[in-house]
Formats: structure tokens, C-alpha cells, sequence
């Protein structure tokens, strides 16, 4: 059975029919023509669905305060009604393997949590597993290793907290941070950074097999806080094709030379300003060195700040839609046309999302 939605604005890959209308049939795009053929769902955008490479919302809410924890069956339909309703229609959960590091992100919690996302039944949208790795402990390097092995993993990231680089480009910024968002005494977190500190000799050997266990998956590489050309240059060395949240202008430029795409955060991109004090994804966009949008820690947020980024409409949708959808190797969404997966969202003009469409059948 086919369908047919028609808006004011119909935002394509090139182009914008005012109105428009998009027809659907056994989930997929069956066309996309100017004029009002079908349900008029009014003064909205149709575009597609977002695709969000790395959102930590899970993990928040699994784990809404330190140490508290809710039943991971709970927090996982929390997150498959919280990204419905924010208009995202592939959602990439950024699951943790850090077993140094603090809060939802040791091994037997993550692959548990993976489990029963990867089980939900009858799930709104398209949920895929997106691990990150600590590179300074070894025990969560060989665990990314097998579960990629496993084929359950759609992205893969790594990771490097050691202040003095990176996210933390101080001691204080470390410091700071752990103390303010966990509560930890100093004398714990410097003994966390002795851990990091005397895992440095071995990172690079931890970098190639985790390099190598992506490329015999299949498994896109991204590499997050890169913070010099020098570091782009290594990712792109090792393989990756995605920069995440590149933390200075330097790196950000020097990304797409080395065939990475970059990405940074929706809630930077719309607050203007990193929350770490590090890249803003404004200077980024105003550099031409921002590639995708992801929600990071906020999935509300992504369709508010394409809106806001100044950007022509197809220009602008193409940082949730197609980017990603390129920089992960999906060739069956990201654009509205014919032959692709009918993940369409209606949104206003404010970012507010009013419907959401996930292979044809509406789920929000």
C-alpha cells in the first residue's frame, strides 16, 4: 500500500520544491515531484531522516546520574522514542569499551547494553552499534578486536583522554571535568592519568590491529579529538575517514586532504561554542571545514542547528542526511529519491519535529 506526503517545501539533494510531494511504496521512495498530490502535513520541510553517527545518549540514559543505574531495557526504549521524536531515523549508539576511564564503560556493561539494544523488539527506527575504544587500555582494545570480529559493529572510533592532547588539553581540563561531571577526588584521577601515561609506548601497535580488525570487518574508522594536521595525518595512515570532534581549526582543515570527512557536535553548532572549550563547530562551518552534524550527547538538538547554520536548505539537511550516510557506506538513505528507503521526516522551520517516517510507516 503507497502513500503519498506533501509539504511546503520538499528539500531534495539539489533542489527545493515549494510545495512538493514525496510518494511511498513498500517502504521505499517510489517518487518526488513538485505540486500537492497527497496528505498536506502544511508549512513544514519533508527531508530525510537524520542519520547520527555518534550519540551518547544512551549511556546517559542508562546511567542518568554516576553509579545509578537503570534497567538497560528501560533506558534503551527511552532512546528509541527519544530519537523517533527527534526526527533521527538511523541512530548510531556510541557505546563505550574504557575500562580506565569513569562511568558507563566497562566491558560486561557495554556488550550487555549493546545486547539488549540489538534485541529491542519492534524497534521505531534503525539502531546500529558504534563502539568506541580507549587506545590507552589494552583489556578494551582486545575486546573491541572480538566484537568487531563478531560482526556486530557498524563504526568504530577511538579514543586517547591523556591530558595534554586531544579532548583535555591541559591538566586542569581534565581535572576539572572528571571532578565537576563525577564527582572523583584528585588523588584517583591522578592515578587514572599514571595508568594512560605509562600505556604510551604501546599505542601505536594498538592503533594498527584495531585499524586492521576494522578493514577485515568492513567497519568504518573514525578517529576522535584529533588535534593537529599531524594527528589527521596519522588517522588518515591508519585508515580512518571520519574526524570527530577535531578539536582545533588546524586539524579541522587538514581533514578532508587526508580523505576524512569531519563531524562535530549538533549542541556545539547550535549553543556556538564547545562546552570543552575546545573548536566551535561555527568557526568550523565558517572555515568550510564541517562535514556531518551528529547529536553527541543531545539528538534534539540536530535539526534545530541544521536551521540555524546559515546554510542553503539542501546544503544545510545534508549534514544529518546525506554526509553520513556517505561517510558510513550507506547507499540506501540520506536523500529523497526514488529507490531509496523512505525515512522521512516533516520538521518546521524552527527545527521542531512534526512527523517522523521510518521505511514508510510512521512512527512519530
Amino acid at each position: 500500500m503507497g502513500e503519498q506526503w506533501t509539504a511546503a517545501a520538499v528539500v531534495t539533494a539539489d533542489r527545493v520544491l515549494r510545495p512538493g510531494t514525496v510518494s511511498v511504496h513498500n517502504g521505499l521512495i517510489e517518487e518526488v515531484r513538485p505540486g500537492t498530490h497527497g496528505t498536506d502535513l502544511g508549512d513544514v520541510l519533508l527531508v530525510p531522516g537524520a542519520i547520527d553517527l555518534h550519540s551518547d545518549a544512551v549511556e546517559k540514559l542508562a546511567e542518568p546520574r554516576p553509579g545509578v543505574r537503570v534497567p538497560f531495557a528501560v533506558a534503551v526504549r527511552a532512546l528509541d522514542r527519544r530519537l523517533a521524536g527527534a526526527g533521527v531515523t538511523t541512530g548510531y549508539a556510541a557505546l563505550s569499551l574504557a575500562g580506565d576511564e569513569i562511568g558507563l564503560r566497562e566491558r560486561s556493561a557495554t556488550e550487555a547494553l549493546a545486547a539488549v539494544l540489538e534485541g529491542l523488539p519492534d524497534p521505531l527506527v534503525d539502531h546500529r552499534l558504534h563502539i568506541r575504544v580507549e587506545v590507552t587500555d589494552a583489556d578494551s582494545v582486545a575486546a573491541a578486536q572480538e566484537v568487531i570480529a563478531s560482526g556486530r559493529v557498524t563504526l568504530l572510533s577511538v579514543m586517547n583522554h591523556t591530558p595534554g592532547q586531544g579532548q583535555f588539553a591541559s591538566l586542569d581540563s581534565y581535572l576539572a571535568f572528571y571532578r565537576r561531571n563525577y564527582a572523583v577526588e584528585e588523588p584517583e584521577l591522578h592515578a587514572r592519568i599514571g595508568v594512560k601515561l605509562a600505556a604510551a609506548p604501546h599505542l601505536e601497535a594498538r592503533l594498527g590491529r584495531l585499524a586492521a580488525a576494522a578493514r577485515a570487518g568492513r567497519v568504518p574508522f573514525a578517529w576522535h579529538d584529533p588535534d593537529s594536521a599531524d594527528v589527521i595525518a596519522r588517522a588518515g595512515a591508519h585508515g580512518a575517514v571520519i574526524a570527530e570532534f577535531p578539536t582545533t581549526a588546524e586539524a579541522a582543515r587538514a581533514a578532508r586532504p587526508n580523505g576524512l570527512a569531519v563531524a562535530m557536535g549538533a549542541p556545539n553548532l547550535l549553543l556556538r561554542r564547545s562546552t570543552s572549550g575546545n573548536l566551535s563547530a561555527v568557526d568550523a562551518l565558517a572555515a568550510g571545514a564541517l562535514d556531518i552534524l551528529v547529536s553527541d550527547y543531545y539528538p534534539e538538538a540536530m535539526w534545530p542547528a541544521v536551521l540555524a547554520s546559515g546554510l542553503p536548505l539542501p546544503a544545510a539537511v545534508a549534514l544529518v542526511t546525506s554526509a553520513p550516510a556517505r561517510a558510513a557506506g550507506l547507499d540506501d538513505r540520506g536523500v529523497l529519491e526514488p529507490g531509496r528507503r523512505a525515512d522521512i521526516v516533516a520538521v518546521a522551520h524552527d527545527g521542531t519535529v512534526r512527523r517522523t517516517i521510518v521505511a514508510g510507516r510512521v512512527v512519530a
